[in-house]
């Protein structure tokens, strides 16, 4: 039986800067739009293949997240019947996680913007204001 952990226990576990593994079990679609800080998506299609690489050290507390449906269930049952040891499920899923437990470290951008086709995109930089890049 696969144990669970509340979000507060991730929190703590993501924090505590001990070796660990968050895996986002659900499609790299899915995972591209909205996600916690810090997890690695694993899809139930290609966590066979996947975990090894991801997680070589088989004691290492591995948590699986999806959107609170069952795949983050069937991820961990099959990394439980891999070997792994210290394998947990989020509860409720990502989702349902309390207001302000996963939030990420705010990133600076700057505004970069080429005037002549009108595309705009944010360029993550280390300084503090915002600096306009235009051709």
């Amino acid at each position: 039986m696969t144990k669970s952990a509340s979000p507060e226990d991730l929190k703590e576990l993501m924090e505590s800067g001990a070796a660990h593994a968050v895996l986002d079990a659900r499609d790299p679609m899915e995972f591209h739009e909205k996600q916690i800080f810090g997890t690695t998506n694993a899809p139930r299609a290609a966590i066979e293949f996947l975990a090894p690489r991801l997680v070589p050290v088989r004691t290492t507390p591995v948590v699986c997240v999806d959107e609170g449906g069952p795949r983050a269930g069937r991820v961990a049952t099959l990394l439980e019947e891999s070997g792994y040891a210290d394998v947990r499920v989020l509860e409720g899923g990502w989702a349902h996680g309390r207001p302000g437990v996963f939030r990420p470290p705010r990133a600076r951008t700057c505004r970069a913007r080429i005037s002549a086709s009108g595309f705009t995109w944010s360029i993550p930089c280390r300084r503090s204001r915002r600096r306009s890049f235009t051709n």
